[in-house]
């Protein structure tokens, strides 16, 4: 396997605008026509024919803006193939497509480019980066008016909020802790309603465990107590129900900045999420503002979970309600999907899953592992770790754009030079599934890759994978609790458990990408393992 990361050479291709005369010209007869034609046509004809002609213009600039720069014809001219992309639920093979095709920097719409070249996303979020959020981010506000770290643009807020609750985060001991109680309660739940035996058959949906999960680890830590999840394995508060709403709404509202800001604004802000709901982000939001309430006041007993973390460094009311929502957003459908598809790799890989229980078994034997595992246990297993990374690379668990925007001086990206203002997105599966980062067999989950690299080679790919949560002042400040989640859970049901895919021929049977990834049916048979 090689690891090519070398830049691209620079390309002549910086266009100036230098064309601007021209068109200044174009348009200055243009509107002279129409000042001409007043005087014989109707006042509402001639009002047309002058919008038309500013629009046809703005048109002609912004596609001559970036022209230098591959890509469809019909996408630089509109976001509508964009729009379409996203519907479809394959955005992250489609859009990878088109970088396979056109190169390493792809023109997606009129003022959109997409990259695979990682290092460029490093450039992009280091912390003293003129790189800034684009509108992308702000269709994933929650509330009407109300940011949290995720949907934040602007830099100096987003850097003092990520002060106040990066130590919430930090809490290492604090969620390992939440972590064994909610894994201990789903461990509970399948030996009590889904174990099968030679006389009993009872299939269990792993999507919708694994998301259970989740969602009740978020609880237990951050809120101080899980949501109940667990305790049927039901969703009781329609929260995958309001998933499968909520993200592909966004997510192909975030392709259009006039749809962004229509989700934001009334009347279509009242379908937005609201404490009084009864279900969905609204219940949650209920959940959060409660929590934080019991806080304060006479007789309130000091809380140690997240939340508490959060208001002890400074933030408010309203931050400590947005983070806690952010935690239940995007620290769920991002781990669940994680521990999932990793799972599924390796039951489709017998040699990947003997070796991987050979390697828990040798170290049970000798004590070097305890029940539950501990994450400094798992650290140091590693075919466990190799396992783990490869599963995040093979299939990542987050296909959005993340689009920036060019600073006002513009930048030279892959070669093209970008004007100020162009938002440029990152094709992460294109990135992590690249032949020219990680060989011929890209495509191949094979975990020994991360064994066999040197050193140089393994910090290369480590930083390449890294595009999964991020860089600089735009990292994941979830990262270690999301490690931590599959470190301990994935051997815990591998040491326990015999699972079966009822289905080989398609083991999920819905999968739609949405910035989130939504899936449905991955339906399993479990044993006790050994018999036991």
């Amino acid at each position: 396997m090689t690891l090519h990361l070398s830049h691209l050479s620079p390309q002549d291709q910086r266009r100036r605008q230098t064309d601007s005369d021209s068109i200044d010209h174009t348009m200055a007869k243009a509107v002279a026509s129409v000042y001409g034609a007043v005087s014989t046509g109707s006042f509402a004809w001639d009002l047309l024919l002058l919008l038309l002609i500013g629009y046809t213009a703005q048109a002609l600039w912004s596609w001559r803006r970036l022209s230098h720069v591959p890509g469809p014809f019909f996408n630089s001219l509109s976001s509508l193939p964009l729009l379409r992309v996203n519907l479809s639920g394959h955005s992250h093979s489609n859009l990878n497509e088109l970088t396979s095709r056109y190169g390493s920097l792809v023109r997606i719409g009129p003022n959109t480019v997409i990259t695979t070249y990682f290092r460029h996303a490093q450039r992009m979020e280091a912390l003293k980066s003129p790189y800034r959020k684009g509108p992308w981010y702000g269709t994933f506000r929650f509330q009407k008016g109300k940011d949290h770290s995720f949907c934040m643009v602007d830099e100096e807020k987003h850097a003092a909020l990520r002060t106040k609750i990066g130590p919430g985060y930090s809490a290492s001991n604090l969620v390992e802790e939440a972590i064994d109680r909610q894994l201990s309660r789903l461990i509970d739940l399948v030996d009590r309603k889904y174990l099968s035996t030679n006389g009993a058959y009872q299939p269990m949906d792993f999507a919708v465990l694994s998301q259970l999960l989740s969602i009740d680890i978020v609880g237990d830590m951050c809120y101080g107590k899980p949501f109940g999840f667990l305790d049927d394995g039901k969703d009781i508060y329609d929260w995958v129900k309001w998933n499968e709403g909520f993200f592909p709404i966004a997510s192909t509202a975030a392709t259009l900045p006039i749809l962004s800001k229509l989700v934001q604004t009334w009347p279509m802000s009242e379908l937005l999420p609201k404490p009084r709901d009864p279900a969905g982000l609204g219940r949650f939001i209920k959940f959060a503002q409660d929590s934080i309430d019991e806080r304060f006041g006479p007789g309130a007993e000091a809380r140690r979970d997240m939340i508490a973390m959060f208001l002890k460094h400074g933030a408010n009311k309203e931050e400590a309600t947005g983070e806690a929502l952010v935690q239940v957003v995007a620290g769920t459908d991002s781990v669940a999907v994680a521990i999932r598809m990793t799972l599924l790799y390796i039951l489709t890989a017998p040699r990947v899953y003997n070796m991987l229980l050979a390697e828990l078994d040798g170290a049970a034997r000798t004590g070097a592992l305890t029940t539950p595992i501990r994450d400094a246990e798992a650290k140091r297993l590693p075919y466990l770790q190799a396992v783990i990374r490869e599963g995040l690379r093979v299939f990542p668990s987050l296909t959005p754009l993340l689009a920036k925007s060019v600073p006002a001086e513009g930048d030279t990206v892959a070669g093209h030079f970008l004007p100020g203002g162009t938002e440029v997105g990152i094709d992460g599966w294109g990135i992590l599934r690249s032949q020219g980062y990680w060989g011929p067999d890209a495509h191949a989950f094979r975990p020994e890759r991360w064994l066999e690299a040197g050193k140089e080679q393994l910090e290369d790919m480590s930083e390449c994978l890294e595009i999964l949560f991020g860089y600089g002042k735009y990292k994941c400040l979830g990262r270690g609790i999301a490690i931590m989640e599959i470190n301990k859970v994935l051997p815990e049901l591998l040491r326990r458990y015999d699972f079966t895919i009822l289905d080989p021929t398609a083991p999920i049977k819905k999968m739609h990408s949405a910035a989130f990834w939504l899936m449905t049916d991955f339906w399993v048979t479990v044993t006790p393992r050994n018999g036991s």
